[in-house]
């Protein structure tokens, strides 16, 4: 889906990525997860932590590894049997992201809804031919 956007242009509009007026990452992780993205929320933390502590207890030292991001994908179901399939994953952003969980939201009057949640660290790379946008 294309669109054209308006004013100020430093604002990234929904799944595409800055200068594009396109939805194809969305497209993408579509075709990968058999669900239609409606938003996508990420949250970053580092991988690990470690501290070095004084004689009296105090920390003298900190280390800081890269960030782990956890993830919660929510849209309309376009394919069950994507949606379902354990082990599935996506690419988005640059990043590889891993399947933990699902969830579906069925409700009366209303179009079937999931949610995917999982992980994406940056010692996991996409295996070439990986799927997503």
């Amino acid at each position: 889906m294309s669109f054209t956007q308006f004013g100020a242009t430093k604002y990234i509009f929904a799944f595409a990525t800055a200068g594009s007026t396109t939805h194809t990452n969305a497209a993408a992780i579509e075709t990968a997860t058999g669900l239609a993205p409606q938003e996508l929320q990420l949250s970053g933390e580092p991988e690990f932590e470690a501290e070095a502590e004084g004689g009296d207890g105090t920390v003298e030292a900190l280390a800081v590894a890269q960030d782990k991001f956890s993830f919660t994908l929510t849209g309309y179901i376009t394919d069950m049997t994507k949606f379902n399939t354990e082990g599935g994953t996506f690419t988005y952003d640059g990043r590889y992201y891993i399947i933990t969980g699902r969830q579906i939201t069925k409700a009366g009057k209303q179009f079937q809804k999931g949610q995917l949640t999982g992980k994406c660290y940056t010692g996991i790379p996409a295996p070439s031919g990986g799927s997503g946008a």
